[in-house]
């Protein structure tokens, strides 16, 4: 538009154009930081295809007497690329965006290992440790979030996915 044309050339002739290049990297830096990824409610999550569910999966498949419901649902965004979830070493599925899984736990400790993969960048790696106690639910959601480019991912227990 002409206003926007007006005001780059007069800044480019106030401040010369290191300030527009620092003003375009600031502007670049607080988008890219923007971007992070929206809760999924477990309702609206999709079921994770059969391939994508690895066969340590069976250990958590099933409900049985003593064993505790855990939610897992990955968050929707525009971050791509899967993110896959290790119990204790052993992958057990691997999540695309909104896909949501029922584990059924036995009480006790766990180390919940998130990996994210995606193409031509290093895997990302979390690990969470959680304690599952009987006669409780638990819902947690794998979040990502691009800091300056930088992509993280981690896993929080969740309200939100009720």
């Amino acid at each position: 538009t002409i206003v926007s044309k007006y005001c780059v050339t007069t800044l480019r002739l106030h401040f010369g154009v290191n300030v527009m290049k620092a003003l375009l990297i600031i502007a670049f830096a607080i988008t890219l930081s923007a971007c992070s990824t929206d809760p999924v409610s477990f309702g609206k999550s999709k079921s994770i295809p059969s391939q994508n569910l690895y066969p340590d999966y069976a250990k958590f498949s099933r409900s049985n007497e003593g064993t505790v419901e855990v939610h897992i649902v990955r968050d929707r965004g525009i971050i791509t690329g899967s993110v896959v979830l290790s119990i204790d070493g052993d992958a057990v599925a691997s999540f695309d965006d909104s896909d949501g899984l029922v584990l059924h736990m036995q009480p006790g400790d766990y180390i919940l290992t998130l990996e994210r993969k995606l193409f031509l960048n290093p895997s990302t790696y979390y690990e969470r440790e959680i304690v599952v106690k009987p006669g409780k639910k638990y819902n947690y959601r794998i979040f990502l979030e691009n800091r300056l480019g930088l992509v993280s991912v981690s896993l929080m227990p969740s309200a939100l996915l009720q």
